[in-house]
């Protein structure tokens, strides 16, 4: 994994602190020990490093817990208040805006009600939302690292006229981001939603730790994010994972992308939208889903039922392609209504793809409204301070 393995060449200082402070973000509080057989770097060398981010104020020392004789061992965690990042969600419906530090604590959240979806609305809210972070928080807004924004996908310069409900494409163009970033002054990350939530689940969810593993995002689409070998996999044109438009019933429900059958017009809120009469423009739709899930309404339990055999088809392209370590089932919805998906699913599977055991590693994730932007919050820092081959070369 080459973004926790160091190098003890000395032109690789660089990425050999990156390294270190990749295994504190993600297991600190963490012994010098550890780190220094994680990486592969010499116990000198981790020593080295330690205390010079102890000296910039980066990292501090912490007693471990006792066990037996003798003084604990001292770890090694993020200094809080050093630096922060700021993720930023748009979809159809709103913008939603979340402040956190290097380990993923919360410091501030808010988040506006889109008026009418267009590129203009959304950035205002962005911009609007992150100057209210600076008045509420001034002590913290000059150590802002930068700002991870995600938005439905697809994005790219051959990607023009989406008009689905499921698609915020144009918010995406790079025009538009390098426009936010000069606006607010600080770096613009952009991440794809699910890809967003992939990595918050990553860094703050039940994926920290894994090597491998693929999060299927329940939206208003349906698509997923991968984290293959320790490092997020985008695509060339930060596309990947967009299996809604994947066909799973030849000759099927007509597309907005021009294809019939597609994933998203069977398994998606959207898809839900459709089978209860309401509207996936109508930003109360949601709201109004949850509502009916909750009183065990006879609609959506038979639209559960229904549907979520979809979900293991899904499973067994994930499974028979990538072999991961784990499969998380996450989205925009609360984790009881992912949850009930997942548990119609497994009830009805009879896939001669998988095998008896084969649901063992499928978990449902972190779900609800936010944690698309905790996501994009986990870009910044993943952006800017993990370490990649990239970064060692130039």
């Amino acid at each position: 994994m080459f973004r926790t393995k160091g190098t003890n060449l000395l032109r690789a200082k660089t990425h050999n602190h990156s390294v270190v402070l990749e295994i504190i973000r993600l297991q600190g509080p963490v012994s010098r020990t550890a780190i220094s057989s994680q990486t592969e770097l010499s116990r000198q060398t981790v020593q080295n490093i330690v205390a010079e981010l102890i000296e910039d104020g980066i990292v501090s020392l912490s007693a471990g817990e006792k066990k037996g004789r003798g003084n604990p061992g001292m770890l090694v965690q993020w200094c809080p208040g050093k630096a922060f990042s700021i993720g930023i969600q748009v979809d159809q419906f709103n913008v939603t805006a979340v402040a956190c530090d290097l380990s993923g604590k919360q410091i501030w959240t808010d988040s506006r009600r889109l008026e009418q979806r267009s590129v203009e609305d959304a950035n205002l809210h962005v911009l609007t939302l992150v100057e209210k972070f600076r008045h509420c928080c001034p002590d913290s807004a000059d150590k802002v690292l930068g700002i991870g924004v995600a938005a439905p996908g697809p994005f790219g310069e051959q990607v023009s006229g989406k008009t689905e409900a499921t698609a915020f494409s144009e918010f995406g163009c790079s025009d538009n981001i390098a426009m936010l970033s000069d606006k607010t002054g600080l770096p613009v990350t952009l991440e794809n939603d699910a890809t967003a939530a992939a990595l918050g689940e990553y860094f703050y969810g039940k994926g920290k730790g894994l090597n491998s593993f693929v999060l299927l995002h329940f939206g208003l689409g349906f698509g997923a994010g991968f984290m293959l070998d320790g490092n997020l996999y985008r695509g060339v044109n930060s596309n990947a994972g967009e299996l809604g438009h994947i066909v799973i019933e030849h000759g099927g429900r007509q597309c907005h992308c021009g294809k019939q059958g597609c994933l998203e017009r069977y398994l998606s809120i959207c898809a839900l939208c459709e089978a209860l009469q309401l509207s996936p423009r109508d930003a109360s739709s949601i709201d109004k889903i949850e509502q009916l899930f909750k009183a065990n309404d006879a609609r959506v339990l038979a639209w559960i039922e229904a549907n979520a055999i979809y979900l293991e088809r899904v499973i067994d392209i994930v499974k028979s392609t990538l072999d991961a370590e784990m499969i998380f089932i996450g989205g925009v919805v609360s984790a009881e209504l992912v949850d009930a998906i997942l548990q119609s699913c497994i009830r009805q599977s009879g896939s001669v793809l998988v095998a008896k055991d084969s649901f063992d590693n499928v978990f449902t994730a972190a779900s609800g409204p936010i944690t698309v932007a905790l996501g994009a919050s986990a870009a910044v820092s993943s952006e800017i301070l993990a370490p990649s081959l990239a970064k060692m070369l130039l």
